[in-house]
């Protein structure tokens, strides 16, 4: 990676910290979570990135893949005291992607072991990591500090490697030992992201969640290449494309159906329990990790 891009990444990852720690800030008893969305999306682009996904704001037992909609096609939800939100940002700089995450509790602190818990699973993981270690050792750090606990990992929830206009790539870095003896090396970018709860620790596809990419192998539609157009290999929001439809509900609905494109589901708690999340992206140095989300 020549220094212009490692440049383009620094800038990412710090905007995207920024925005989330913004977004902890915005997050009260009787705010609306689109409120909350937008205008961590704004700071983004008002700090010269752009949103490298929706801003992913997840309730209790949701654990990921929630933005939401626009008033046009849904019902927003007001955050309530006691409740958790994870809040996962993204921010890319020309494709260069900064990917970060945090939980915020909601007037009260009865889940504060379980925020703090995913915290220090994070930064152990991150403390741990030299070149050659194993992921599965890096999964086995964070199970160890959930256990301590008494919390479970989430495991079927995992880090990932990060690519230029690409969310997941690369290593997939788990949440506990999973047996993968795959190394990570000198130069490698990353987001590592322990998930716990007090759960089965473990999550199953719940409603869709007003996140979408393109899944169409050609584009062959109006609709589907000014999405293209706009987001790329990204995933984007229902919400973002009111600004390039008419009738941007009917049109998604329209293009889902054909299968040219698909919306995650929202990934929830088997058990209905709270799940935390922490999260960092960073490369791999000879040292160790460098962490790319830092608040400069």
């Amino acid at each position: 990676m020549c220094e212009r891009d490692k440049e383009f990444l620094e800038r990412a990852g710090a905007i995207a910290r920024k925005a989330a720690i913004y977004g902890k800030e915005l997050a009260r008893e009787g705010v609306a979570l689109l409120e909350i969305a937008e205008k961590i999306e704004e700071y983004i682009i008002g700090e010269g990135a752009l949103p490298a996904f929706p801003a992913n704001l997840s309730v209790n037992n949701i654990a990921a893949h929630y933005t939401p909609p626009s008033k046009a096609c849904g019902i927003d939800y007001v955050l309530r005291r006691g409740d958790v939100l994870k809040i996962d940002v993204g921010a890319h700089v020309n494709g260069y992607i900064g990917d970060t995450a945090l939980t915020v509790e909601i007037g009260t602190s009865r889940w504060r072991d379980l925020i703090r818990c995913a915290e220090e699973a994070l930064n152990a993981a991150i403390s741990a990591i030299k070149p050659g270690i194993s992921v599965r050792t890096i999964g086995k750090v964070v199970e160890t500090v959930a256990s301590s606990y008494g919390y479970k990992p989430v495991i079927n929830l995992s880090g990932h490697g990060l690519g230029k206009f690409i969310i997941h790539t690369g290593l997939t870095i788990p949440n506990f030992d999973n047996g993968d003896n795959s190394k990570l090396r000198v130069g490698d970018v990353i987001a590592i992201e322990p998930f716990v709860t007090d759960g089965r620790g473990y999550v199953e596809n719940g409603p869709c969640g007003n996140i979408y990419r393109i899944t169409a192998k050609r584009i062959n539609s109006p609709h589907l290449q000014k999405i293209a157009n706009n987001f790329r290999t990204l995933p984007f929001a229902e919400r973002w494309c009111s600004a390039l439809f008419n009738d941007h509900c009917a049109v998604l609905k329209n293009l889902e159906r054909k299968r040219a494109i698909y919306c995650y589901p929202t990934l929830v708690e088997k058990k209905g329990c709270v799940v935390a999340q922490a999260e960092h992206t960073m490369v791999i140095e000879e040292n160790g990790a460098r962490i790319l989300t830092s608040a400069k």
